[in-house]
C-alpha cells in the first residue's frame, strides 16, 4: 500500500470520530439505521422524480415532482454522514475496496448530474404544464439518475463481498 494510503487510514482511526464510532456500543449501528433511512428519503424521491420525469406516473404534475428535491437531498446529507462514520470506524474495510472507489465514484456523478438538474433541467420544467410531457434531456438526466443511484446501493452491497482492490 501507499503512503498516502497508509495516512488516510490511520488517520481515520485515530479521528475522535474513528474512535467513538467503534468504542460507544451504540453509535455504528445508530449510524446504520440512519443510513437505511437516508436512503429511502433518497431512492423514494428519487424513483418517483425519475420516473415522473421519464414518461411515467403521467397523473403526477411536474410541480409536484419537483418538490421532492428537498426529500432526496435531505436523504443524501443523511448518507453522506453516516457513511462517513462507517469510513471513520473501519476504514480498512472500505479504503482498499474496488467497491468502494466505484461506489464514491457513482456518487460524485450522482451528485454532478442532481446539479445538473437543478440549475438547468428544474428552472425549465417550471414553465411547463402539470402533465407534460418531458424532453430528451431531460429524460437522459433521469434515466442517469435512475441508473447512477441504483449503481451506488449495488456496489454498497457489494462492500463486504469485494473487500479488497486487485492491485
Amino acid at each position: 500500500m501507499s503512503k498516502t494510503f497508509d495516512s488516510a487510514v490511520a488517520w481515520s482511526q485515530q479521528s475522535w470520530l474513528g474512535a467513538t464510532a467503534r468504542e460507544v456500543f451504540w453509535v455504528f449501528p445508530l449510524a446504520e439505521i440512519f443510513h437505511f433511512f437516508g436512503l429511502c428519503l433518497l431512492m423514494g424521491a428519487v424513483i418517483v422524480m425519475d420516473l415522473r420525469l421519464l414518461g411515467w406516473l403521467k397523473r403526477m404534475p411536474l410541480s409536484a415532482t419537483v418538490k421532492l428535491v428537498p426529500a432526496a437531498m435531505i436523504g443524501l446529507a443523511i448518507n453522506l454522514t453516516s457513511g462517513i462514520v462507517f469510513l471513520c470506524a473501519y476504514p480498512e474495510n472500505y479504503w482498499p475496496s474496488d467497491a468502494f472507489r466505484l461506489k464514491l465514484l457513482a456518487i460524485g456523478i450522482g451528485a454532478a448530474n442532481a446539479l445538473w438538474f437543478k440549475f438547468y433541467e428544474e428552472p425549465r420544467l417550471a414553465g411547463m404544464a402539470g402533465d407534460a410531457r418531458t424532453g430528451i434531456r431531460t429524460r437522459l438526466v433521469a434515466g442517469l439518475s435512475l441508473f447512477i443511484w441504483l449503481a451506488v446501493i449495488v456496489l454498497g452491497r457489494f462492500l463486504p463481498f469485494v473487500s479488497k482492490s486487485s492491485s
